[in-house]
């Protein structure tokens, strides 16, 4: 074999993976020290979130889970995943601990790319047929958690048994029927309520009607 050809065999780099270079730091005739990286490949075939979760949710996380992931970057864009990895060590951060997680996004999207900032939503709980309300359609009325139901065109406080919460929406376990009217923002007119007048309580509010 003629030397030439030799000594360019034994130059020659292969990734382990198929991929796309997303970057070379070395050119012809650049020297390479032991352990420098050469290139960058990006495996496209898959994407992986990680995040960290509060050490206070470790016992509700476990792999396998289904999450929703969102993107800074694409707006109205929700894409399916699941935990695939939790980390054996805790991690101090800034006064709190937390665990790293990584989430295995299932979809795809022609905008997603590597190092872009994600949402992750863990669903530990998957709750079917069940009464919803944003989380500032409810008060504390008297002690109670309340919602503000609309009967016969005027408002009237309801008490609330509720259950499980995403962040946004609140499950009602009772006080609330499919088909009520109830006021989105039940906090403003909380507020509105407390600052009027005994004369001057008209305020105007957004209704919502609840489906199941």
């Amino acid at each position: 074999m003629v030397p030439g050809v030799t000594e360019q065999q034994h130059g020659l780099i292969k990734a382990p993976f198929d991929g796309v270079i997303a970057s070379v730091d070395a050119g012809i005739g650049s020297y390479v020290a032991a352990g420098q990286p050469v290139a960058t490949v990006i495996d496209t075939s898959s994407h992986i979130a990680e995040i960290e979760i509060d050490e206070i949710d470790l016992a509700r996380v476990k792999p396998g889970m289904e999450a929703t992931i969102s993107f800074d970057a694409i707006p109205g864009v929700k894409l399916p995943g699941k935990v695939n990895y939790i980390a054996a060590m805790a991690v101090p951060r800034g006064g709190m601990v937390t665990i790293p997680v990584k989430v295995a996004i299932e979809g795809s999207h022609e905008l997603l790319k590597p190092g872009l900032t994600a949402s992750v939503k863990i669903l530990s709980h998957i709750l079917t047929d069940v009464v919803k309300i944003p989380i500032r359609s409810w008060i504390d009325h008297e002690g109670r958690p309340s919602a503000i139901r609309i009967e016969d065109d005027l408002p009237k406080f309801v008490p609330l048994e509720l259950g499980l919460s995403d962040g946004e929406h609140t499950h009602v376990l009772s006080g609330l029927e499919p088909g009520d009217v109830i006021v989105v923002d039940a906090v403003a007119v909380q507020e509105g309520l407390r600052r009027a007048s005994a004369k001057d309580r008209f305020i105007t509010f957004d209704v919502q009607r609840i489906e199941e």
